[in-house]
């Protein structure tokens, strides 16, 4: 495994790593989850904050990690 920073073209794969995390670890059910609106927090902080992203053996992305700077 690599851990590489995260760039534009790795968005489609965020995308579906984000999807599959929502999908096995649901919201609870008080919160108000808009997966356009994520997927486009996802897509400004790769493009203007700290992303990182983790690729397998095969080097496809199996991880990341997103923050902000304070």
């Amino acid at each position: 495994m690599t851990v590489r920073r995260a760039t534009v073209e790795d968005l489609p794969a965020l995308g579906e790593l984000w999807r599959a995390f929502l999908r096995e670890v649901p919201a609870p059910a008080y919160e108000d989850v808009d997966p356009e609106r994520e997927l486009r927090e996802i897509a400004e902080i790769v493009r203007d904050e700290v992303a990182f992203v983790a690729d397998g053996e095969r080097g496809e992305p199996v991880g990341f990690a997103l923050a902000r700077r304070k």
